[in-house]
């Protein structure tokens, strides 16, 4: 069974207002074995943004769905073209799967040198041959790092300067489901596990690398999640320590400002990522 998502931007001739700006969101669902080559997708629906004429798929012009391992081949050779990020050197942690290594190959392919942090020594080391297959050996590395604990956030942040001479972006992604059930139910331990994690580990990546950057500015970026900003979107911990990482990176943003350091966050939805998979019973694909 396949799922895809996909959304796309339709901009007319250049000449044309901003008015003229087409938002499509396109959904594919094709149940079943992946498309044949040639197929046509099945259940397909455009929905248009805005108040224009709905038009078909052929006037549209968007191009015909692939399986996702062409999609990210084609997505990768368009990253290719571009340079933005050569010689900037990035720390990414949570590097090893999911949004972590997808952030990886998206910096390696754009030129940065990348240093790939994380608890899980066998995913990280897969990540970093696959980096080295897109942008050759020597674009990215592996350190060992427990966010939660500042001796190695300070390693860590070292290393990036002994391996690379400069530290240009803090990514500040690990993660874990944290503790989960009724507010009544759970322990003191699992919440202060979950906030070790989620919402120390970006303060100390905040810090650490606030200091490296303080010389020559830089960016720093953290994960939080939609859990963070609404009700119901995430178990209860999880969801307090997300919106204190909206509300530390805020507070960083403006600290740090004069240093010429942007502190920004994400807010993700839900993604089908082996963190979400953990402790499912069946696989979510399904």
């Amino acid at each position: 069974e396949a799922k895809c998502v996909r959304s796309m931007l339709s901009v007319g001739p250049q000449t044309r207002p901003i008015s003229r700006l087409r938002l499509w969101i396109t959904l594919f669902t094709k149940c079943g074995s992946a498309s044949s080559e040639g197929s046509k997708p099945e259940n397909l629906h455009v929905c248009q943004v805005g108040n224009h004429q709905p038009q078909s798929l052929e006037q549209s012009r968007l191009p015909t769905f692939q399986p996702a391992t062409d999609v990210d081949r084609r997505i990768g050779e368009t990253l290719h073209m571009s340079t933005r990020l050569r010689d900037r050197v990035a720390i990414i942690t949570g590097g090893a799967s999911g949004i972590g290594r997808a952030s990886v190959l998206a910096f390696v392919r754009q030129g940065a040198r990348v240093v790939i942090a994380d608890v899980d020594r066998e995913r990280a080391h897969a990540t970093l041959q696959l980096a080295e297959a897109e942008a050759g050996a020597g674009c990215a590395c592996i350190q060992m790092c427990d966010v939660s604990r500042e001796p190695d956030i300070q390693a860590l942040v070292q290393r990036a300067q002994d391996e690379y001479g400069r530290l240009d972006c803090m990514f500040n992604n690990a993660g874990l489901p944290g503790a989960v059930g009724a507010l009544t139910d759970i322990s003191v331990e699992a919440w202060d596990r979950t906030f070790a994690v989620l919402t120390r580990g970006v303060f100390l990546g905040i810090k650490h690398a606030a200091r490296a950057m303080q010389a020559a500015g830089g960016t720093i970026v953290n994960t939080a999640s939609i859990a963070g900003l609404n009700a119901g979107a995430g178990p209860a911990a999880y969801s307090a320590c997300k919106a204190a990482v909206i509300s530390l990176t805020r507070s960083a943003a403006v600290e740090l400002a004069p240093h010429q350091i942007r502190v920004n966050a994400v807010c993700p939805g839900l993604i089908l990522t082996p963190l979400l998979e953990r402790g499912q019973s069946t696989p979510l694909a399904q």
